[in-house]
């Protein structure tokens, strides 16, 4: 049973398709944001964002891509879109990792440093 004051409603929609099994996990975004913030990303992602209707209500969720190995974290590709708008790379130290080693990395970071804004 979920503790109430998390505040998340839990909607199961299960779907046998010989090895498949569809789990919808939603919240009150209005009230406590969107649970995609908490996503990690990863170039080797494990879950990608998806869109469906459930109970004729259009819901954004996540759908393994790959077997998720017990105590391996959830992970998504951020895209490039997120990378290309910002001066940091990714670091997430994936063999196929496509969006790390961006030169100005260095220079912001120690320049944040110096401004005590790195914490």
């Amino acid at each position: 049973m979920m503790n109430p004051k998390l505040m998340v409603s839990l909607k199961r929609e299960m779907r046998l398709n010989m090895t498949r099994i569809l789990v919808v996990i939603s919240t009150l975004a209005h009230i406590y944001g969107n649970w995609a913030q908490k996503m990690n990303h990863s170039c080797n992602f494990n879950v990608q964002f998806v869109s469906m209707s459930v109970s004729r209500k259009w819901r954004v969720m996540i759908q393994a891509v790959r077997n998720i190995a017990p105590g391996e974290p959830v992970t998504v590709d951020y895209g490039a879109e997120y990378w290309d708008g910002t001066v940091f790379s990714c670091m997430c130290g994936s063999a196929r990792c496509i969006y790390g080693n961006k030169k100005e990395d260095i220079y912001v970071v120690s320049l944040c440093w110096e401004n005590n804004q790195y914490s």
